[in-house]
């Protein structure tokens, strides 16, 4: 259900607050970019707003009237032409948490205080999301969804060696993120 609440649903007629959505694209891992080009962007240029949602088929172009969607329509990457036009739209995050300032604050205040911290205060890193749970601890997982579940983990050793191989691939950065000067 949290997460579903990130996606947000766009269908021709509908009134929409521009700030708000371009607030939240932001927030739920979209970059501007101009003119969008893979999977993850937007650009806004006057009332035309182009998005390329995750799982979609092709990009859409939203055209506003005012406060209002006008008209829907998928468009070609290469060509940046609309296609076609289609009734509704869901954007989809590219994040299982939004991007707020507040979030990263309490991040910031429980590791930079660590001799461990490696990113500046207030200011989004490479997978903040993994720390999530540190501030907001999760009150639902996967196994939720199936109240019997059982859990087997199985081939132990091989486990033990996937952790150890992604292990060896952070440490090697987060001596680089040390070095180039984060506290």
């Amino acid at each position: 259900e949290f997460y579903r609440q990130l996606a947000r649903p766009i269908r021709q007629g509908d009134p929409i607050a521009l700030e708000e959505l371009l607030e939240h694209l932001e927030t739920v891992g979209y970059l501007r970019h101009d003119p969008v080009e893979m999977v993850g962007q937007y650009s806004l240029r006057g009332g035309i707003l182009d998005v390329y949602s995750p799982e979609a088929r092709r990009p859409v172009r939203l055209e506003l009237f005012g406060d209002e969607v006008e008209s829907i329509r998928e468009f070609d990457l290469n060509s940046q032409r609309s296609v076609g036009p289609i009734g509704s739209t869901l954007l989809l995050p590219l994040t299982e948490f939004p991007l707020r300032q507040d979030l990263l604050a309490d991040l910031s205040a429980r590791t930079n205080g660590s001799e461990t911290a490696i990113y500046a205060p207030g200011e989004p890193f490479a997978g903040w999301e993994y720390l999530v749970p540190l501030v907001t601890p999760l009150s639902h997982t996967m196994l939720d969804l199936c109240g019997d579940a059982v859990l087997f983990l199985d081939e132990p050793r091989e486990l033990r060696k996937e952790i150890e191989r992604l292990w060896s691939l952070l440490e090697p950065e987060f001596h680089q993120a040390q070095q180039k000067g984060h506290p």
